[in-house]
């Protein structure tokens, strides 16, 4: 069996939309109660997505588009709609933070509940696809072996994301 990048390099992402998703769930039998825990777990996930396709975009595209470009332009083109799902949900939390009264933060969730599962079914949609068609390409070309190593640069992203140049980074990342 061939190395799987993406075993590992979706793997938080995975984790972390699930985890949210189980907590939105519960602001629907448990009201305002769950709300800030779950709005917490979506900030999680929107770190998470941030660092998988910085190191996407950083990493793995690059070996994509040296012998398939118009498949790399496909990909980034997902990445980039898939960003402005994400910003979109960034900004129904920030609105959600700005209200002081439980209703206003409720209606907010139902906005926040609805955006945030059309982002988790994209990125799941996403991912899968790229585990079958990016691993192919990937493995017509490459051996396990440098595929392996892209493993270690991806312990790196913690502190990538914290300089300042993590923005240029990730518009580096998502272009299309």
């Amino acid at each position: 069996m061939r190395y799987n990048i993406f075993n590992k390099a979706h793997f938080p992402l995975k984790t972390s939309l699930l985890s949210a998703c189980v907590s939105i769930d519960k602001i629907a039998t448990h009201g305002v109660t769950f709300a800030a825990d779950a709005v917490e777990k979506v900030k999680n996930v929107l770190q998470a997505y941030n660092e998988t396709i910085v190191f996407e975009g950083l990493h793995i595209f690059p070996l994509v588009f040296e012998y398939e470009p118009s498949v790399w332009n496909n990909y980034a083109s997902e990445h980039n709609r898939m960003t402005r799902l994400a910003n979109y949900l960034k900004s129904l939390i920030q609105s959600y933070y700005h209200q002081s009264k439980a209703k206003d933060k409720l209606d907010l969730i139902a906005s926040i509940s609805k955006s945030y599962n059309e982002f988790m079914m994209a990125n799941f949609d996403h991912m899968n696809d790229e585990e079958a068609v990016l691993n192919e390409i990937l493995w017509r070309y490459y051996r396990d072996q440098v595929l392996s190593q892209l493993e270690e640069k991806m312990h790196t992203l913690p502190d990538l994301i914290k300089t300042q140049s993590y923005e240029r980074k990730l518009q580096i990342a998502t272009a299309a």
